[in-house]
């Protein structure tokens, strides 16, 4: 443990550890099946040592350690406390960074959550791999359901699902079946049974098990039977 010495600068430094003596703290606090408790106390602990990773930079001039402002995002991200996930990278944004991967990871992370959190659906889907698509389409669906969305929504959710579906490598099949599926229920809800119908057999095609057999026969059956009733008497 690296304490601090005599007559030293307490930049780096709380509660007389260096912040980096932390990290096995903070990772035992934030371990799977943690608490409430353990949370809060983690982010207390993590909110101090960002400022000391910060006065040993303005003393030293090396850039911030990126991990503490990272691990804080992803707990304030885990609650659902998006405004402070935003703020504490902007946070990191502002400061004097040193090389490495994790600093264009999270300057990216800070463009990609002022975007989601503006509503910015284009910018999100021309930025995003098939997986983040298909999360943000479900996303828009969960804040408001295909069957009350206007005409114009629903078709900015398939345009989120299609281009999903064009991007995602074909290796993934149980991962296109799903994005099948996922455009298949936005058309139904607009009562488009035919295409709904063809996108679900072709989520079928891929993955058997993705869960709409049942529908599909369903959809095949009304779909009969209002062809039934349209034949004009002979």
């Amino acid at each position: 443990m690296s304490q601090r010495p005599a007559g030293r600068s307490e930049a780096g430094y709380f509660a007389g550890k260096h912040f980096t003596d932390y990290v096995e703290q903070i990772e035992t606090l934030l371990a799977h099946g943690h608490t409430p408790g353990e949370e809060r106390e983690a982010e207390r602990i993590l909110v101090r040592l960002v400022d000391a990773t910060e006065a040993e930079d303005r003393v030293q001039g090396d850039g911030v350690a990126p991990w503490y402002y990272e691990t804080l995002a992803d707990l304030y991200g885990g609650q659902d406390r998006l405004d402070d996930e935003l703020a504490i990278l902007e946070r990191f944004a502002r400061q004097r960074h040193a090389p490495g991967a994790s600093p264009p990871r999270l300057l990216a992370r800070l463009e990609r959550r002022k975007h989601e959190l503006a509503g910015d659906v284009q910018w999100l889907a021309e930025n995003s791999d098939s997986w983040q698509l298909l999360d943000m389409g479900e996303a828009l669906l969960d804040e408001t359901p295909a069957e009350r969305m206007l005409p114009a929504q629903r078709l900015d959710v398939l345009d989120v699902f299609r281009r999903a579906y064009d991007i995602a490598p074909n290796r993934y099949k149980d991962h296109k079946a799903t994005i099948l599926r996922a455009i298949g229920e936005v058309l139904l809800s607009s009562g488009n049974k035919a295409q709904a119908l063809e996108s679900f057999r072709a989520a079928l095609a891929l993955n058997p098990k993705v869960g709409v057999k049942r529908l599909a026969s369903k959809l095949e059956k009304d779909l009969r039977c209002h062809s039934c009733d349209e034949e004009p008497e002979s």
